[in-house]
């Protein structure tokens, strides 16, 4: 049976005691008993899935770390055999080479390194008013909640949110 056909038959004993003057009658006593009974099962069956779905994500996120721990070996042997590549060539003096197979060639490229622990604010006016940075903004909601919960009035952007949720130990 599903749960909402559980709750469904919850309502309709409600209904049937109701009816019945709030007298809890022995065939009243025994739906209920079974009800529950049904609705004690249903539970622990979604229990015991919370709990198979929780291991099945730790088993991924564990996949995931082993897969990524692959890749990136896999990524600095890329990168060490470009090296020896890049040295071998440069050793040699040749800026081009033609194999049977490939056309290599030496080039040179720069790369931009920014401290920012070290960039005044100047500085970061001055590259974001040039289009060459931007500002992001993250809001730290814990702090936020913290602020505002007690506030009578709350600013039009903000609103509190219930949630409830079930624990099973």
């Amino acid at each position: 049976m599903k749960l909402n056909d559980l709750i469904a038959e919850f309502h309709e004993i409600e209904d049937l005691i109701i009816d019945g003057g709030g007298e809890v009658t022995p065939e009243l006593e025994v739906m209920l008993n079974v009800n529950s009974e049904a609705l004690n099962d249903k539970l622990d069956k979604y229990e015991n899935l919370k709990r198979y779905l929780k291991g099945q994500i730790e088993y991924l996120k564990s996949q995931e770390c082993h897969y990524k721990k692959r890749r990136n070996t896999l990524a600095n042997t890329i990168k060490w055999l470009s090296e020896n590549q890049t040295y071998a060539l440069k050793q040699t003096e040749n800026q081009k080479l033609k194999t049977d197979e490939y056309n290599y060639s030496v080039r040179k490229s720069e790369k931009v390194i920014i401290d920012e622990k070290n960039i005044s604010s100047e500085w970061d006016k001055k590259l974001i008013y040039r289009d060459m940075a931007e500002v992001i903004v993250k809001y730290d909601k814990a702090e936020i909640k913290k602020h505002f919960k007690d506030e009578a009035e709350l600013p039009n952007w903000l609103k509190f949110e219930e949630k409830w949720s079930v624990t099973a130990r």
